[in-house]
């Protein structure tokens, strides 16, 4: 499960299925304060949301972003993440508040590209919105959201565009690729390889090259090279893996296919220049 860095973790007692695609972002104040809030918004069993911003700027996270959510109606709780605020209407964000709140939407938008814009659903999801923005639609009949006094939507989004670039863990990264829990901390542990078939769900993921290969312990580049200088599927699959190595006679094959000689060494196993002393 992703997390967000800092938040503190109190799981909502319901259990939703994943999102099947992420569009938004929907802002919402609860009308209470923090110790009423936490309690009905992991507690009641009748709604939650993703992450509750205090007035002091603590930023809790109570379901995983993957995540749908009882927060809004049908669409919006599967299709975006929810962030509460502690606070009525109307009544202007702490500077605290608003400071994580910016920088918590910064991080969302730069992990699910999210455009920063104030969006106009149910037309447009793409963006962020207030939950006063689905009035009438489903049912809603919320008017919270972003406080006009301050920060208002001008201010806000400006500040969401000049936060901190929030920085995106190997954990995170691995998790968006659709890995499991398990399988993470066996990669993170150096306990286990991502699995060779996942090397193209990674470059898919924005892994670099070199990245997906350390991760899966699998050269693509390597074994192309392989099957062009003439080794068939199985022998370059277990060369580059390390199973094997090329046969010494391959040794001169390798070198016109436009190995180096160090390379075509520690393929081969065989050092010409030693083999004649």
């Amino acid at each position: 499960m992703s997390r967000y860095p800092g938040a503190t973790y109190v799981p909502s007692v319901i259990k939703h299925p994943k999102r099947s695609r992420t569009l938004g972002i929907c802002i919402h104040n609860t009308y209470g304060s923090k110790v009423g809030d936490i309690y009905t918004l992991t507690r009641s069993g009748k709604v939650d949301c993703h992450f509750y911003i205090t007035q002091e700027g603590a930023v809790y996270q109570f379901l995983p972003i993957w995540s749908t959510s009882w927060t809004a109606m049908r669409t919006s709780n599967s299709n975006s993440i929810h962030i509460e605020h502690e606070g009525k209407r109307e009544v202007p964000w702490t500077k605290a508040q608003y400071n994580a709140s910016a920088k918590l939407s910064r991080w969302l938008c730069e992990m699910y590209k999210i455009p920063v814009i104030h969006c106009d659903p149910p037309g447009n999801w793409r963006g962020l919105y207030d939950h006063r923005d689905l009035m009438g639609f489903e049912g809603n009949n919320h008017g919270d959201g972003v406080p006009p006094s301050f920060p208002g939507w001008d201010r806000y989004l400006g500040a969401i565009r000049g936060a901190k670039k929030p920085k995106i863990t190997l954990r995170q990264r691995l998790a968006k690729a659709g890995f499991g829990q398990k399988s993470i901390d066996a990669i993170l542990e150096k306990r286990a390889k991502a699995p060779r078939s996942s090397y193209n769900r990674l470059i898919k993921a924005g892994f670099g090259k070199k990245s997906a290969s350390q991760l899966t312990g699998y050269n693509q580049e390597l074994e192309e090279r392989l099957r062009r200088a003439g080794f068939g599927e199985k022998s370059a699959e277990a060369i580059t893996e390390g199973r094997a190595k090329a046969p010494r006679s391959s040794f001169g094959r390798l070198i016109r296919a436009g190995f180096g000689r160090n390379s075509a060494k520690k393929l081969t196993g065989y050092d010409p220049d030693k083999a004649h002393d």
